[in-house]
């Protein structure tokens, strides 16, 4: 704790001349081969040696994009270099619309709209630190996941211009009584986290016996992020594309994220209904089943399965050629029956899973119920829609949806990209329900409460789809490509990246080295 408490102190001391600074300097790429943190991360999600290379290099390409995003886009806009235009048209409840915000390569066909009122996740942390650092102008002391102790390397690089000017310092996790002390110390005056409702209340709890009730508390929470189908005429085509779609966000990171997918609200009267949600099933089956190594998941996936007894049905997914799975990782698919009838179970929506387990839920108004108490959360939630649907009544419907950001024919998970470029991410404002305040809106445009992100139509096979992971050389060159400061650089950084893979084959080829890499640049 002494050591955090010198960290305090020297924060606030340089906490007068931060707030007259306006500059940011961007680090070079050393970040990302700092240390062991992408093998320790594969480590942690429990992937096997030679399953890696495809994880190794999507979560470095993650991290990096989504860093590079946030920092370019705080440049231009404080430069004065770019700013987001009003849209001519309004949203269907009159709310402004602002954009479009392009969510470049990582996300192809998909772009955004910030949404404002006119009257009035590995790489989570960094960009928590730069938007209280740079946009609130505050000294900020980070403290790690407990998971993640490894990514002290990279960030000490990505973040070490802030540091030097003792602006921003990183600290381990020592345990849950050092964490209280840091957040109730004199010197705090404001805590951001990520994490639980649980632990917001505790935070909030313990900083009013400190007798600090004046400290302010910003928070993501998290949500029972639901999926809405709509009724209608589907192609055969729509239906399998949307499929693939939830079953992706449910089955990456073994179903614990934020933003997994965890509710499935059909139309109890959709003469296709059947159709879907058997080809949901055996989509579920068809990708690979990854570990859910969170701690608590399995507890969690457990106590839903124990809850819902013959209505809870597991999906047996394709396995990673090395990775060692349990019965519990697999998803478990809960059938909580049709809303207003005697033997409607919604118990599995009233809380965030955090585990591989997905919710489907038969209705009639599927807006109304999912903006009410009985479905936790408001950060973020998908409306799939077919082309026969009309514009007019999907746009009413994402108007009227009270969440932090929509996917219109899209995984949630694109509104963070569209928040570290120019939209905005947390929860609605309509109440605390998945904690408070918002990052990203670097534009600075008033009022902003809603991010919209509007995928390809669903003929459109999807870009994400987890049973064709993209090869991890093409990872490894968007990465060398986007996170360049320009775009000479940027070239140079590919060609390195196909110069060294071609090395490694030649090698691997003589029986020199080995072929799994964690990623080419690694």
């Amino acid at each position: 704790m002494a050591m955090a408490e010198e960290q305090l102190a020297t924060l606030s001391a340089a906490a007068p001349a931060w707030r007259e600074l306006s500059a940011a300097e961007v680090h070079e790429d050393e970040w990302s081969r700092a240390g062991d943190w992408v093998a320790r991360e594969t480590e942690l999600n429990l992937i096997a040696a030679a399953d890696r290379a495809v994880p190794g290099a999507t979560v470095r390409f993650v991290f990096g994009s989504i860093l590079s995003d946030w920092l370019k886009t705080y440049i231009a806009a404080t430069s004065g270099r770019e700013s987001l235009a009003r849209m001519e048209e309004d949203a269907a409840d009159g709310s402004s619309r602002y954009g479009p915000i392009g969510l470049g390569p990582g996300a192809p066909g998909c772009v955004a709209e910030l949404w404002a009122d006119p009257a009035g996740a590995s790489f989570l942390g960094v960009v928590d630190v730069l938007s209280r650092c740079l946009q609130h102008a505050e000294p900020v002391l980070l403290k790690l996941h407990p998971l993640r102790p490894w990514l002290s390397p990279p960030l000490l690089l990505i973040l070490a211009p802030l540091i030097a000017r003792n602006i921003v310092a990183v600290t381990l996790d020592r345990g849950v009584e050092e964490a209280s002390a840091l957040c109730t110390h004199p010197l705090v005056g404001h805590v951001h986290l990520t994490g639980s409702e649980e632990t917001a209340t505790a935070v909030r709890a313990s900083l009013d016996r400190a007798g600090r009730p004046h400290v302010g508390i910003t928070s993501e929470l998290g949500c029972a992020t639901p999926w809405l189908v709509s009724p209608g005429a589907w192609s055969g085509e729509e239906l399998r594309h949307a499929a693939t779609l939830i079953a992706t966000a449910k089955k990456g990171n073994g179903g614990c994220n934020c933003l997994s997918a965890q509710v499935v609200v059909v139309a109890r009267d959709w003469p296709q209904r059947g159709e879907f949600l058997s080809l949901l099933t055996a989509t579920i089956a068809a990708q690979p089943t990854v570990p859910a190594y969170y701690p608590g998941a399995h507890k969690r996936r457990a106590a839903l399965g124990a809850l819902y007894g013959a209505r809870a049905s597991p999906v047996v997914g394709a396995s990673l050629p090395h990775t060692r799975l349990t019965a519990e990782d697999e998803v478990l698919l809960l059938d909580c029956g049709v809303a207003g009838e005697a033997s409607f179970d919604g118990a599995a929506l009233r809380t965030e899973a955090f585990c591989p387990a997905l919710a489907v839920y038969l209705c009639g108004a599927a807006v109304p119920f999912v903006n009410s108490d009985a479905c936790l959360g408001s950060l973020s939630c998908s409306i799939l829609a077919p082309a026969s649907a009309p514009a007019q009544s999907v746009n009413a419907a994402v108007a009227a949806l009270k969440y932090g950001a929509v996917g219109v024919n899209a995984w949630s998970v694109l509104g963070y990209m569209a928040s570290c470029r120019g939209g905005t991410w947390g929860a609605h404002p309509d109440g605390p329900r998945s904690g408070l305040g918002r990052i990203g809106n670097a534009f600075g445009v008033a009022h902003a409460f809603k991010s919209v992100v509007r995928g390809p139509p669903l003929s459109t096979a999807p870009f994400m789809d987890a049973a064709k992971a993209p090869p991890p050389l093409l990872l490894d060159a968007l990465h060398a490509a986007l996170c360049a400061p320009s775009a000479a650089r940027g070239a140079g950084r590919l060609l390195g990246v196909l110069l060294l893979r071609m090395g490694q084959a030649v090698l691997a080829a003589l029986g020199l080295a080995p072929r799994i890499r964690y990623g080419a640049a690694l």
